[in-house]
């Protein structure tokens, strides 16, 4: 997680825009998924019964990392009031965990490019963590 954080620090840091940063955030650790042999091996399976207990056990760590990473974007979108109230942030990190594993195991039905693959995520992610998609001209446009 270091190394891969180390190398998406410079894909992150020219996004002005919160919502295109949480967006990059997820696509990328997806991408990231099928590259890492290990993180591939948890992900997708067969795991053995002490690997299902590794994981298992790990699964906090997993969320507190993964909400280390998405805490910036989601601070900056909750300050300008354009993140909805009602979100939980435990279970939005949950859920964007899964959203990045099902990203990354399942094959796309189409063959979409790195810049489609954005505008999918953006598309769905944005507007349902937040108030109003009318609020978010540039993720559509930057990503």
């Amino acid at each position: 997680m270091d190394r891969f954080e180390r190398r998406l620090a410079p894909k992150l840091a020219p996004l002005a825009d919160a919502g295109d940063r949480l967006v990059e955030l997820v696509v990328a650790t997806a991408e990231n998924v099928p590259e890492n042999t290990g993180l591939a091996k948890l992900v997708r399976g067969p795991r053995s019964r002490t690997e299902n207990m590794a994981l298992a056990a790990g699964r906090r760590a997993l969320n507190q990392r993964v909400e280390a990473m998405i805490a910036e974007p989601l601070d900056q979108l909750a300050e300008q009031g354009r993140l909805r109230d009602d979100v939980d942030r435990e279970a939005l990190v949950e859920w964007i965990r899964r959203l990045v594993n099902s990203l990354a195991v399942f094959p796309q039905p189409h063959d979409r490019g790195a810049t489609a693959r954005r505008q999918f995520v953006a598309d769905f992610l944005i507007p349902s963590i937040c108030r109003c998609a009318d609020a978010f001209p540039l993720v559509r446009q930057s990503v």
